[in-house]
């Protein structure tokens, strides 16, 4: 058998270590952009993991305050006015942290959370109604819409740690069952929606 003999010239050597030093340069640019995307991948999730958790945390002051004014009017009507209190206005809903990216937030998440603080105020106008109309019905509407608004931030506030696996919250442990409380308001209300 014979060889072939191959002779290179200088052109060809260099065509040649140009083409791997490029082929080389590209690979390494590949893996660091690969690198840069997954690092700037986990920073992005860690953000969305603390934002929401941050967000479930005020969503659940908020429920707490709720059931609160709740017990508190139950508790006015218990003891026909001698404790407690009775209640016309929705606990306010804190501010969100200003330095929440909501663009790593989930999107029906994102929705949802930042819809709550237009559905708390139509709530409200609710029990506002009833000013006009029989002063009366004020605690009792009022008892409603909270319960209704709370029970939606507590199931908000749920969803969120479930869905970015953060631990869950459970006041029963260390208080009362707040959910309940919310829960039966809410259930009501929601009957009586569907009997009207």
């Amino acid at each position: 058998m014979e060889t072939a003999a191959t002779s290179l010239t200088s052109g060809d050597i260099i065509k040649l270590v140009l083409s791997t030093g490029i082929f080389t340069a590209l690979i390494n640019q590949g893996i660091t952009w690969l690198k840069d995307w997954r690092k700037d991948k986990e920073i992005n999730e860690r953000m969305a993991q603390y934002s929401a958790l941050r967000i479930a945390i005020d969503l659940e002051a908020f429920a707490i305050s709720c059931a609160k004014a709740i017990s508190d009017s139950n508790f006015f009507s218990q003891t026909d006015g001698h404790a407690g209190s009775q209640h016309s206005k929705i606990p306010s809903l804190l501010e969100y942290p200003k330095d929440i990216d909501w663009r790593l937030i989930e999107r029906s998440l994102c929705e949802r959370t930042l819809a709550l603080r237009n559905e708390i105020e139509l709530c409200q106008g609710e029990i506002d109604f009833w000013y006009e109309i029989d002063y009366e019905c004020i605690p009792s509407a009022c008892c409603e819409q909270t319960g209704t608004c709370g029970y939606r931030a507590w199931k908000l506030a749920n969803d969120l740690r479930k869905f970015y696996k953060l631990s869950s919250f459970d006041p029963r442990q260390i208080s009362w069952d707040i959910e309940a409380i919310l829960k039966d308001i809410h259930d009501k209300a929601l009957a009586k929606q569907k009997c009207d």
